[in-house]
Protein backbone atom coordinates (compact mmCIF):
# COMPACT_ATOMS: atom_id res chain seq x y z
CA UNK A 1 0.00 0.00 0.00
CA UNK A 2 2.78 2.42 0.85
CA UNK A 3 4.27 1.99 -2.36
CA UNK A 4 1.18 2.77 -4.59
CA UNK A 5 0.60 5.85 -2.26
CA UNK A 6 4.37 6.48 -3.40
CA UNK A 7 4.03 6.00 -6.71
CA UNK A 8 0.55 7.99 -7.21
CA UNK A 9 2.37 10.94 -5.16
CA UNK A 10 5.47 10.58 -7.55
CA UNK A 11 3.62 12.70 -10.22
CA UNK A 12 1.81 15.18 -7.85
CA UNK A 13 5.88 15.77 -6.67
CA UNK A 14 6.98 16.31 -10.32
CA UNK A 15 4.17 18.63 -11.01
CA UNK A 16 5.12 21.14 -8.25
CA UNK A 17 8.65 20.58 -9.20
CA UNK A 18 8.11 21.41 -12.64
CA UNK A 19 5.92 24.33 -11.74
CA UNK A 20 8.70 25.42 -9.07
CA UNK A 21 10.86 25.55 -12.12
CA UNK A 22 8.84 27.65 -14.06
CA UNK A 23 8.11 30.15 -11.42
CA UNK A 24 11.88 30.75 -10.75
CA UNK A 25 12.10 31.54 -14.98
CA UNK A 26 9.62 33.36 -15.44
CA UNK A 27 9.76 37.16 -15.33
CA UNK A 28 8.95 38.64 -11.69
CA UNK A 29 7.85 42.11 -10.90
CA UNK A 30 8.34 44.24 -7.53
CA UNK A 31 5.25 44.41 -5.74
CA UNK A 32 4.76 47.94 -3.94
CA UNK A 33 2.56 49.89 -1.78
CA UNK A 34 0.23 53.02 -2.23
CA UNK A 35 3.37 55.01 -1.05
CA UNK A 36 6.22 53.18 -3.83
CA UNK A 37 7.46 50.97 -0.69
CA UNK A 38 9.14 47.79 -1.43
CA UNK A 39 6.62 45.25 -0.05
CA UNK A 40 7.50 41.68 -1.75
CA UNK A 41 7.62 40.06 -5.56
CA UNK A 42 5.25 38.08 -8.01
CA UNK A 43 5.32 36.77 -11.12
CA UNK A 44 4.16 38.77 -14.61
CA UNK A 45 1.06 36.20 -14.84
CA UNK A 46 -0.16 36.37 -11.39
CA UNK A 47 0.12 40.36 -11.28
CA UNK A 48 -1.79 40.10 -14.53
CA UNK A 49 -4.18 37.82 -14.01
CA UNK A 50 -7.05 39.65 -11.97
CA UNK A 51 -5.23 39.84 -8.62
CA UNK A 52 -4.79 42.98 -8.47
CA UNK A 53 -1.44 43.19 -6.90
CA UNK A 54 0.26 46.68 -7.06
CA UNK A 55 3.35 46.50 -9.17
CA UNK A 56 5.47 49.71 -10.57
CA UNK A 57 5.48 50.91 -13.97
CA UNK A 58 7.31 53.69 -15.47
CA UNK A 59 6.26 55.94 -18.28
CA UNK A 60 8.12 58.40 -20.46
CA UNK A 61 6.75 61.51 -22.58
CA UNK A 62 9.24 62.07 -24.94
CA UNK A 63 9.13 65.68 -26.49
CA UNK A 64 11.70 67.33 -29.31
CA UNK A 65 12.44 70.85 -29.40
CA UNK A 66 9.68 71.98 -31.48
CA UNK A 67 7.73 71.01 -29.02
CA UNK A 68 6.45 67.92 -30.46
CA UNK A 69 5.42 64.57 -28.44
CA UNK A 70 6.37 60.85 -29.55
CA UNK A 71 3.89 58.59 -29.55
CA UNK A 72 4.25 54.92 -30.14
CA UNK A 73 1.69 52.79 -31.93
CA UNK A 74 1.16 49.20 -29.86
CA UNK A 75 1.76 45.80 -32.28
CA UNK A 76 -0.63 44.28 -32.87
CA UNK A 77 0.51 40.79 -31.44
CA UNK A 78 0.22 42.60 -27.48
CA UNK A 79 -1.94 41.03 -25.77
CA UNK A 80 -3.58 44.82 -24.27
CA UNK A 81 -4.74 47.24 -26.40
CA UNK A 82 -3.36 46.49 -29.49
CA UNK A 83 -3.02 48.50 -32.24
CA UNK A 84 -3.75 51.58 -30.19
CA UNK A 85 -1.33 54.63 -29.96
CA UNK A 86 0.15 55.03 -26.96
CA UNK A 87 2.97 57.08 -24.28
CA UNK A 88 6.12 56.86 -26.38
CA UNK A 89 7.84 54.82 -23.52
CA UNK A 90 6.30 52.48 -20.67
CA UNK A 91 7.08 49.35 -18.86
CA UNK A 92 7.19 47.84 -15.84
CA UNK A 93 9.78 47.11 -13.42
CA UNK A 94 12.20 44.03 -12.93
CA UNK A 95 12.26 42.96 -9.19
CA UNK A 96 15.93 42.19 -9.89
CA UNK A 97 16.02 46.08 -10.80
CA UNK A 98 15.74 46.71 -7.42
CA UNK A 99 17.92 44.61 -5.48
CA UNK A 100 21.27 46.17 -5.88
CA UNK A 101 19.70 49.73 -4.74
CA UNK A 102 19.38 50.42 -0.95
CA UNK A 103 17.22 53.11 0.18
CA UNK A 104 18.24 56.23 -1.24
CA UNK A 105 18.47 59.45 1.21
CA UNK A 106 15.95 61.71 0.14
CA UNK A 107 18.30 64.58 0.05
CA UNK A 108 20.31 63.34 -2.82
CA UNK A 109 17.10 61.88 -4.69
CA UNK A 110 15.74 65.93 -4.50
CA UNK A 111 18.98 66.76 -5.71
CA UNK A 112 19.41 64.62 -8.72
CA UNK A 113 15.71 65.84 -9.98
CA UNK A 114 16.39 69.32 -9.65
CA UNK A 115 19.88 68.49 -11.20
CA UNK A 116 17.93 66.92 -14.45
CA UNK A 117 15.22 69.73 -14.54
CA UNK A 118 18.21 72.33 -14.32
CA UNK A 119 19.87 70.34 -17.35
CA UNK A 120 16.68 70.23 -19.34
CA UNK A 121 15.18 73.81 -18.85
CA UNK A 122 12.45 72.11 -17.50
CA UNK A 123 11.04 73.61 -13.95
CA UNK A 124 10.08 70.54 -11.52
CA UNK A 125 8.10 73.23 -10.00
CA UNK A 126 4.62 73.80 -11.21
CA UNK A 127 4.12 77.50 -11.83
CA UNK A 128 -0.15 76.88 -11.16
CA UNK A 129 -0.50 75.48 -8.13
CA UNK A 130 3.49 75.92 -6.43
CA UNK A 131 3.78 71.81 -5.99
CA UNK A 132 7.00 70.77 -6.34
CA UNK A 133 7.07 67.18 -8.20
CA UNK A 134 10.64 67.00 -7.62
CA UNK A 135 10.62 66.68 -3.96
CA UNK A 136 8.35 63.59 -3.92
CA UNK A 137 10.72 61.73 -7.02
CA UNK A 138 10.91 58.07 -6.51
CA UNK A 139 13.36 55.71 -6.00
CA UNK A 140 16.45 55.45 -7.56
CA UNK A 141 15.80 51.83 -9.34
CA UNK A 142 12.82 53.63 -11.41
CA UNK A 143 15.40 55.29 -13.36
CA UNK A 144 16.90 52.32 -14.39
CA UNK A 145 14.11 50.81 -15.57
CA UNK A 146 13.29 54.08 -17.35
CA UNK A 147 16.86 54.14 -19.06
CA UNK A 148 16.15 50.64 -20.16
CA UNK A 149 12.85 50.39 -21.24
CA UNK A 150 13.70 53.92 -23.59
CA UNK A 151 16.82 51.79 -24.82
CA UNK A 152 15.08 49.01 -26.07
CA UNK A 153 11.87 50.63 -27.15
CA UNK A 154 13.00 53.77 -29.07
CA UNK A 155 16.54 53.05 -28.66
CA UNK A 156 17.18 56.52 -26.63
CA UNK A 157 20.49 56.65 -24.37
CA UNK A 158 22.06 59.79 -22.46
CA UNK A 159 18.79 61.35 -21.90
CA UNK A 160 17.81 63.64 -18.14
CA UNK A 161 13.99 62.58 -17.08
CA UNK A 162 12.25 65.10 -15.06
CA UNK A 163 9.93 63.00 -12.53
CA UNK A 164 6.22 64.40 -13.07
CA UNK A 165 3.67 62.71 -11.08
CA UNK A 166 2.98 59.45 -9.54
CA UNK A 167 -0.53 57.30 -9.53
CA UNK A 168 -2.55 54.58 -9.14
CA UNK A 169 -3.96 52.66 -12.09
CA UNK A 170 -6.10 49.38 -11.57
CA UNK A 171 -7.57 47.83 -15.20
CA UNK A 172 -9.27 45.04 -15.33
CA UNK A 173 -7.01 42.96 -15.21
CA UNK A 174 -3.89 44.35 -13.17
CA UNK A 175 -3.12 47.30 -10.97
CA UNK A 176 -0.40 49.52 -11.34
CA UNK A 177 1.64 52.21 -9.30
CA UNK A 178 2.81 54.63 -12.72
CA UNK A 179 5.52 56.81 -12.27
CA UNK A 180 5.44 59.37 -15.38
CA UNK A 181 8.42 61.02 -16.65
CA UNK A 182 9.19 63.28 -19.53
CA UNK A 183 12.27 64.74 -21.42
CA UNK A 184 13.46 66.87 -24.05
CA UNK A 185 15.24 64.29 -26.83
CA UNK A 186 16.47 65.50 -30.21
CA UNK A 187 18.65 62.59 -31.52
CA UNK A 188 17.32 59.99 -34.19
CA UNK A 189 14.84 57.21 -32.57
CA UNK A 190 15.10 53.73 -33.25
CA UNK A 191 11.36 52.08 -32.30
CA UNK A 192 11.29 48.43 -31.64
CA UNK A 193 9.31 46.34 -34.40
CA UNK A 194 8.34 44.18 -31.54
CA UNK A 195 7.03 45.61 -29.87
CA UNK A 196 5.55 49.12 -31.74
CA UNK A 197 3.87 48.99 -35.25
CA UNK A 198 5.17 52.17 -35.87
CA UNK A 199 5.74 55.75 -34.08
CA UNK A 200 5.53 59.66 -35.11
CA UNK A 201 5.76 63.25 -33.49
CA UNK A 202 2.52 64.60 -33.01
CA UNK A 203 1.28 68.15 -32.37
CA UNK A 204 -0.20 68.79 -29.19
CA UNK A 205 -3.35 70.00 -30.95
CA UNK A 206 -3.27 67.37 -32.42
CA UNK A 207 -3.57 64.76 -29.53
CA UNK A 208 -5.87 67.21 -27.84
CA UNK A 209 -7.79 67.27 -31.01
CA UNK A 210 -8.02 63.20 -31.48
CA UNK A 211 -8.96 62.44 -27.51
CA UNK A 212 -12.22 60.14 -26.88
CA UNK A 213 -12.15 58.96 -30.15
CA UNK A 214 -10.77 55.43 -29.59
CA UNK A 215 -7.20 55.70 -31.03
CA UNK A 216 -4.83 56.44 -27.52
CA UNK A 217 -4.78 53.66 -24.72
CA UNK A 218 -7.09 54.57 -21.62
CA UNK A 219 -3.89 54.89 -19.34
CA UNK A 220 -2.19 57.52 -22.19
CA UNK A 221 -5.50 59.32 -22.37
CA UNK A 222 -5.76 59.21 -18.41
CA UNK A 223 -2.20 61.19 -17.79
CA UNK A 224 -1.97 63.37 -20.91
CA UNK A 225 -3.48 66.40 -19.77
CA UNK A 226 -1.75 66.58 -16.42
CA UNK A 227 1.16 65.97 -18.44
CA UNK A 228 0.96 68.53 -21.00
CA UNK A 229 -0.33 71.28 -18.25
CA UNK A 230 3.11 70.80 -16.84
CA UNK A 231 5.49 70.75 -19.62
CA UNK A 232 3.44 73.63 -21.09
CA UNK A 233 3.33 75.99 -18.43
CA UNK A 234 6.76 74.97 -17.15
CA UNK A 235 8.48 75.87 -20.78
CA UNK A 236 6.28 79.40 -21.26
CA UNK A 237 7.42 80.50 -17.34
CA UNK A 238 11.43 80.29 -18.71
CA UNK A 239 10.44 81.75 -22.11
CA UNK A 240 8.78 84.98 -20.04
Amino acid sequence: MLFKVRNWLLPCIRFRTFCLFLFSMEELFPLVNENGDLIGKATRTLCHSGSFLLHPVVHLHVFNAAGQLFLQKRSMSKDIQPGMWDTSVGGHVDFEETVSFAKTDSESTTASTIASAASLKISAVSPATGTVYGLSAPAPWLRTALEREACEELGIVYFEPVFVFRYSYRSAFEYELVHTFLTVYDNPLSVDPVEISEGRFWDLSEILANLGKGIFTPNFEGEINKVLEFYLKTTQTLEK
